[in-house]
């Protein structure tokens, strides 16, 4: 799978996040494709919305400091500690999945 350019990836392992994640973007007319972590080495380049709860803090940091991919959003109540480095980078955080985090988009 190579990523489009006008679609963002949501990684989650959590099946009812990710069925509300696409319901908002479709609100939004945002293009949206659910992914795994096994989905990630093919997806050089993508912009991605992070379910920060649903993956490990290593995997998390990986993420996002590996160059890879573009980190756009995340959310996840355990991020608190890392919002401010986040938001540098200009990564959108929220603690929760909500229309709030599209509308950031």
């Amino acid at each position: 799978m190579s990523p489009n350019q006008h679609t963002l990836y949501y990684l989650s392992t959590d099946r009812g996040n990710g069925a509300e994640a696409w319901k908002l973007a479709c609100g939004r007319k945002i293009d949206l494709e659910l992914i795994e972590p096994r989905d990630l080495p093919g997806l050089d380049g993508a912009r991605v919305i992070v379910d920060a709860d649903s993956i490990s803090r290593r995997d998390r940091e990986r993420l996002v400091n590996s160059g890879r991919l573009t980190v756009v959003a995340m959310h996840g109540y355990s991020l608190e500690e890392a919002e401010a480095f986040l938001a540098e980078r200009g990564v959108v955080v929220c603690r929760r999945l909500t229309a709030e985090l599209f509308s950031a988009l």
